[in-house]
């Protein structure tokens, strides 16, 4: 295990497999996730529910970036619904 994350992450997209700057990934979550938090608060959500939301989704990063660290060969796609990124688990 290396304490290091990889300068680019492999993502599958429909004309092939990419290489995508690490931290452009990062960024793209971080703003998925803001955008996610204002529309919460346009359309009335509660400051309870878009609290939960708030602390799952940056769990969900954290949780992605630890994935990226640990096997810095994963490649990830994103998820039709959230945009955002998960794992490829296609062969």
């Amino acid at each position: 295990m290396t304490n290091k994350y990889p300068k680019n992450v492999k993502v599958r997209q429909e004309n092939g497999i990419l290489e995508i700057p690490y931290k452009k990934i990062i960024k793209h979550e971080e703003l998925i996730i803001e955008d996610n938090i204002f529309y919460g608060y346009k359309t009335g959500c509660s400051e309870e529910e878009i609290t939960k939301y708030q602390k799952e989704a940056y769990q969900e990063l954290k949780e992605l970036k630890k994935l990226i660290r640990e096997n810095p060969n994963i490649i990830l796609k994103l998820h039709e619904t959230t945009e955002r990124y998960i794992e490829d688990n296609e062969e």
